[in-house]
């Protein structure tokens, strides 16, 4: 093992043509890819596109649009109601005797009726405007704020789920991308040794068959290419499918410079950390900022439900201007001020108010939850994290080993005291720990999205 680990620091600082054949390569394996002409879509600007057009988005914002004309709704309470009418009829005017239209002393009336018509003109309006309310209306607005707060908080939350969908997303096809190149540079390291097998060959210090054996694995090469392309096609794919493109993502991406505070800290595996973030998060996610808010809005509607038993100091007006044609006609008016008890709301709204306050529970039991679900996107967002940083040595360590070897084997075979397979399986060592070392890469990138995601702190907020 020393031995293998000395070759490699010596293959480090050698400056041979296959260190910096793969130092290039292992640039182009982290999840930001190099050497492209064309604008980098970054992923702030991915997002940025999916907000634009994604139908979650848009649900939520029309919500939002009903929340808000709920409190305009519920300030309406404050100003009076008014009618006006107007009208003309037509009707006989035949005169009929009921017991005490008259006094009994007349006698007997005896009365005629005609079956002409007599047209009459009449206009009126009135006002009646609620002077007090014992706090309805107030408890009304305050219901429809928390309301419209809500679902606020429930268009940020919906922004939320959708940038780790289009980070997770963006985030996969940085990591297909490398695997891509992987895959190139072990074909190339194959063909290299395609070349070198077949001038063994023909100077005769080497049977055909590592001619064959080459061209086999040159062929698993090219397969192996083909297949991280379709990788690649997939996942940009699945990233326009998130950002609601229906064509795939074309447009080369660029490493996302995601890190989050907690990252690092010293205590970062211990439970008092734990709580600390779980508590962080509790205070900075939208969706446990929406279920509060609903809260809130429940408490005031049952205030509003107790207070609908109240009575009500109300002020109204009337006016009229009638008469049978319209040079005669005569106006009249009055002002009322009156109090109105609603005598039957109050074996009426026993059952609402009890059932405003079964939903209040509902809805803090709902919070409960999702505080809980916090907890587990947190807990899985950090030992995603933590398993990734700890793997991260030992795949840097494989790496170097595995070019160590390689570059021992290569200098074996061309020397002639080698063979091709020791080659060809050192070659499959470097190329599956280059595989490694771009899995543990993305690995930590998206649990590090995931964690901010999780903490609320996500940087398309």
């Amino acid at each position: 093992m020393s031995r293998a680990r000395d070759t490699g620091a010596r293959v480090w600082r050698g400056g041979s043509a296959l260190r910096r054949a793969v130092a290039a390569g292992l640039c182009l394996c982290g999840l930001g890819l190099l050497g492209r002409d064309a604008p980098a879509l970054t992923l702030d600007e991915a997002f940025a596109r999916a907000a634009k057009r994604h139908p979650s988005l848009s649900i939520s914002r029309e919500a939002l649009a009903r929340a808000r004309v709920g409190v305009d709704q519920a300030r309406t309470g404050y100003l009076p109601g008014a009618t006006l009418d107007a009208n003309y009829g037509l009707s006989t005017s035949n005169f009929v005797l009921r017991p005490g239209s008259v006094p009994s002393s007349v006698g007997s009336l005896k009365s005629s009726s005609s079956l002409s018509l007599n047209g009459f003109w009449s206009s009126s309006a009135s006002a009646r405007w609620t002077a007090w309310d014992f706090g309805l209306t107030r408890a009304r607005i305050a219901a429809a704020d928390q309301g419209t707060e809500a679902a606020q908080r429930d268009l940020d939350s919906a922004r939320a789920r959708l940038w780790i969908g289009v980070a997770t997303a963006y985030l996969n096809v940085l990591g297909a991308e490398a695997a891509v190149q992987v895959a190139r540079e072990t074909k190339q390291q194959t063909a290299r040794r395609l070349d070198l097998a077949r001038k063994k060959v023909e100077a005769r210090v080497r049977p055909k068959l590592d001619v064959l054996k080459a061209e086999s694995d040159l062929a698993a090469a090219d397969v192996g290419v083909l297949r991280a392309e379709e990788t690649v096609r997939t996942a940009r794919v699945a990233l326009g499918s998130v950002m609601a493109d229906p064509r795939a993502i074309t447009d080369p991406l660029v490493a996302p410079p995601l890190r989050h505070d907690a990252l690092g800290a010293p205590d970062l595996e211990t439970d008092a950390r734990l709580d600390a973030l779980v508590h962080t998060a509790a205070s900075t996610r939208p969706e446990i900022a929406a279920l509060e808010s609903r809260m809130e809005a429940q408490r005031a509607a049952i205030q509003a439900a107790k207070r609908v038993v109240r009575p009500t100091l109300y002020v109204s007006g009337q006016g009229s201007y009638s008469g049978p044609t319209l040079d005669t006609l005569t106006y009249n008016y009055g002002l009322t001020f009156g109090v109105s008890f609603p005598l039957s709301t109050a074996w009426t709204q026993d059952p609402a108010i009890a059932d405003a306050e079964v939903q209040l529970r509902a809805i803090a039991a709902q919070r409960d939850t999702a505080v809980l679900d916090l907890r587990s996107d947190v807990e899985q967002g950090r030992t995603a994290w933590l398993q990734a940083q700890k793997r991260l040595p030992a795949v840097k360590l494989q790496l170097t080993l595995a070019l160590a070897t390689l570059e021992d084997a290569t200098a074996r075979y061309e020397a002639g005291i080698g063979t091709p397979i020791e080659v060809a399986d050192a070659e499959t060592a470097v190329a599956q720990a280059r595989l490694q070392r771009v899995q543990v890469d993305l690995d930590l990138a998206v649990a590090t999205a995931k964690l901010l995601w999780a903490l609320g702190g996500w940087p398309g907020r």
